[in-house]
């Protein structure tokens, strides 16, 4: 199943203190750190899960950055989260980190390869339709 669609799903983070690295920008490990918050809350309001839960059967195979502007302490940072392929056991997530709210000012893009896993017996699975409808409805607003 793929999807064509725009950012449906923003979240703000502030920019802490522990995300800086001796040069006083953000370090390079932090920007993984604010797409999985991200991805979490996508996947919370995709699926109306609990928001306490962590119950998420999918693992990261792949995720690409690319760092396009510095990030400062104290900035207020948007991350953009969607998925844009739905496969056989594999999902596509792409976001982007704006340094303001008209998502003018793209400081970082990313890709993110999740595969639907099943955690106790170790191997990946194929993806439930009912997540794919469900990715489906919310990634196109109905």
């Amino acid at each position: 199943m793929k999807l064509n669609n725009s950012f449906r799903h923003i979240l703000n983070i502030p920019v802490r203190f522990s995300d800086l690295d001796a040069m006083g920008h953000v370090n390079n490990a932090s920007y993984l750190t604010f797409y999985e918050e991200a991805r979490t809350a996508w996947f919370r309001d995709c699926t109306m899960m609990p928001h306490n839960s962590i119950d998420y059967p999918t693992i990261v195979a792949r995720v690409e950055v690319d760092y396009l502007l510095p990030i400062s302490l104290g900035q207020q940072i948007y991350v953009a989260t969607r998925c844009t392929a739905i496969g056989k056991k594999s999902m596509t997530l792409e976001g982007m980190i704006s340094l303001g709210p008209s998502m003018k000012y793209v400081a970082s893009k990313y890709t993110c390869i999740m595969v639907y896993y099943d955690y106790q017996k170790g191997i990946s699975m194929p993806v439930p339709q009912d997540f794919k409808d469900q990715v489906f409805r919310y990634e196109s607003g109905n």
